[in-house]
């Protein structure tokens, strides 16, 4: 038997779509204890075109909101997809958001808080390797800082003792 990990949605008219992610090939019985499971290989790959399908899920509706808006709205127009790169902790990503145009001045259907470029996730595991870069760095200055004072110390009592 082959496996697979794939996507199923239903709709509310219910027409079903699956997104087929990833094949995992037949699934044979284990010769070792290290063959259980999957590897740290797959298991990216397989969070990753996860992620990948969601994105794309997740851009088909931003571009339904789009048309949605511009049909109810008089003065909306829809002026172009900007290309938007967002790193995650699986990589990054990539999609096409659509930008609406209201008397000369550009929305998005999207909304980002200060121009962000990266998802919640990837900021906060960002800050605490900053807050642990910080603190290793300050834990070396300090070792330097003994190591200066030990090599002074020793230096002016061998200066004392010759003289």
């Amino acid at each position: 038997m082959v496996w697979s990990v794939c996507l199923l949605g239903e709709g509310v008219d219910g027409v079903t779509q699956r997104i087929d992610l990833l094949a995992l090939g037949s699934i044979p019985s284990p010769n070792d204890i290290d063959e259980i499971g999957v590897t740290q290989t797959t298991g990216r790959r397989l969070l990753w075109e996860l992620q990948q399908a969601v994105v794309t899920l997740q851009e088909a509706a931003l571009r339904a909101a789009a048309k949605e808006r511009t049909a109810t709205t008089s003065d909306l127009t829809l002026k172009d997809y900007r290309l938007r790169k967002v790193q995650t902790l699986f990589g990054t990503v990539s999609l096409r958001v659509p930008r609406l145009v209201n008397q000369g001045r550009i929305e998005s259907v999207l909304p980002t808080s200060c121009g962000a470029r990266s998802t919640r996730e990837f900021d906060d595991l960002r800050n605490k390797l900053s807050v642990w870069l910080c603190r290793k760095l300050f834990e070396l200055f300090l070792c330097l800082t003994m190591w200066q004072q030990f090599v002074f110390e020793g230096h002016r009592r061998r200066e004392q003792n010759h003289d």
